[in-house]
């Protein structure tokens, strides 16, 4: 199952759509706030509240179904003067009961993962930080992200053409979309829709599912990748014939750092734009009401992290899909992946220069490997998951990273000279760091000698560099004659200028 999302444009259409997200989310307020109660007095009638048969007929007023009667009769005759029934039956007439019950069915499953929490805690406390928190209500104030999942049979259609039918009261909305749009909806198989709402946004998501070929060939070669800051991936193949190639992570550190600089700006004009102050009851200080410059600069910033969020998962997917594609072509059937990058950013702990530390955490390569890894499962491709510790620090021609990651022997043959190029002692070669270290992942996984490179420094030392998505999108869809063309140049501009450094070092 796949999904891709749709931003709504029309004012008026964003408008109507995040009336009715404050209302859903307000009747799921009242109906957490009413099971919490309950459940909190040892009143078993909180279960009878996470039934989506029993609410459905309370809020439509209708009988329910035979097996559930007496249950809705005694619910609706003991609650008919509570307040919190009351107001939830009221709103609940002015929303669509069927979506009504896709929510209910999303807060059963966060009280079943409460009971679960809770069982767990009692066994291995030390599992958890603290007792595990019952779901919470959300400020409508506060929020700023909330889906409606609608109801795939009445909620939504596709029947009229170049227009999207949403049911979110009785009648439905129409959203207009261009043929081309209309048409590529048509062509998915879609199983459900659902109404986003991020950061003053909308968005239409869909889910469908996709029939995918895999690669029906075994030629056991291996391909690992590197991920890093400068040089975003480094892909390295098994074999004496493909191109290296490395995707240029400077584009994305410089658009990390502008989104920065643009937010930081906001920030300071948001702090002028404070009419008010509250204190917590720890003595802190916290803004309580601001003038409408400063709520609109608000909205502003949210916008703009949402647009950085945005940028990074579109063109991660794009990077991704062409890497898939390149191993694809060049018959790689084994790819090798790095864990290291995600236990750094779990834990912290990682010393880097505050910049340098910035982009290594705002920088989403942990999306990115999780594209990679996805759509190679998809395809085909196994993927094996290391740790790099060591990969970067030894010789993957002269040393063996699996012993100096035994603390068998220190890493002495090699050393990196400048940021982005390792040198060999013994060889008096220098080459790609983060080539060097897609070798030794290798190494890492299946324990083999890669002294032929030697022979083929060109594949650590000339890689192909790519500065976009799109650049690898032409290589990938060239001809085998233009391709050959590309990587001979490449080849001899990237051969004198590590001659060079060579000489001088």
């Amino acid at each position: 199952m796949k999904t891709f999302e749709i931003r709504i444009k029309s004012q008026k259409d964003k408008n109507f759509f995040i009336n009715y997200i404050y209302k859903y989310r307000h009747w799921q307020n009242i109906l957490t706030i009413l099971t919490i109660n309950l459940f909190k007095s040892n009143n078993k009638d909180y279960k009878y509240f996470l039934d989506y048969q029993v609410v459905r007929a309370c809020v439509s007023n209708t009988k329910g179904s035979k097996n559930k009667q007496d249950i809705i009769v005694y619910i609706k005759e003991k609650y008919k003067d509570n307040k919190l029934y009351q107001e939830l039956i009221s709103l609940g007439k002015e929303l669509k009961v069927h979506n009504l019950v896709e929510i209910l069915k999303r807060l059963k499953k966060d009280f079943s993962n409460y009971f679960k929490a809770l069982k767990e805690y009692e066994k291995n406390p030390s599992k958890f930080r603290g007792l595990p928190n019952l779901p919470k209500t959300k400020k409508l104030s506060k929020l700023y992200n909330y889906s409606i999942p609608l109801d795939n049979y009445v909620s939504w259609s596709l029947k009229k053409k170049n227009l999207l039918g949403v049911n979110l009261y009785r009648k439905m909305r129409y959203i207009y979309f261009p043929k081309e749009k209309y048409d590529y909806l048509n062509s998915k198989k879609l199983k459900s829709l659902q109404v986003i709402y991020k950061n003053n946004e909308i968005y239409l998501q869909f889910t469908y599912e996709e029939q995918i070929s895999k690669i029906n060939y075994q030629t056991n070669k291996i391909a690992s990748i590197d991920i890093g800051i400068n040089n975003l991936v480094s892909l390295f193949v098994d074999d004496k014939k493909t191109p290296s190639i490395i995707i240029d992570g400077k584009p994305f550190k410089y658009k990390n750092y502008r989104y920065n600089k643009l937010i930081s700006k906001l920030n300071k004009s948001i702090v002028g734009e404070i009419i008010e102050w509250r204190t917590t009851k720890k003595g802190i200080k916290i803004p309580k009401n601001y003038t409408k410059r400063g709520m609109y600069l608000k909205k502003l910033k949210t916008f703009i992290i949402q647009k950085r969020n945005d940028y990074f998962k579109t063109t991660f997917h794009k990077i991704s899909k062409e890497i898939i594609n390149y191993l694809i072509k060049n018959k790689v059937d084994t790819l090798i992946l790095s864990i290291i990058i995600s236990s750094l950013k779990n834990n912290g702990e990682c010393k880097l220069r505050k910049s340098t530390k910035q982009n290594f955490f705002q920088i989403p390569f942990i999306q990115l490997i999780h594209y990679i890894e996805e759509k190679a499962v998809d395809r085909g491709i196994k993927v094996i998951k290391i740790d790099e510790a060591y990969t970067s620090k030894t010789s993957c021609i002269t040393e063996e990273v699996l012993n100096v990651k035994a603390k068998l022997v220190n890493a002495q043959n090699g050393v990196r000279t400048k940021r982005g190029l390792f040198k060999d002692k013994i060889l008096n070669r220098v080459w790609n760091a983060d080539l060097n270290g897609a070798v030794n992942h290798i190494k890492v996984a299946f324990k083999k000698s890669f002294k032929w490179l030697i022979s083929y420094m060109w594949k650590i030392c000339n890689p192909i560099k790519f500065k976009s998505a799109g650049e690898f999108h032409y290589r990938n869809s060239c001809s085998s004659k233009a391709q050959k063309e590309q990587t001979t140049t490449q080849a001899y501009r990237y051969a004198y200028s590590f001659y060079k450094l060579s000489v001088g070092l």
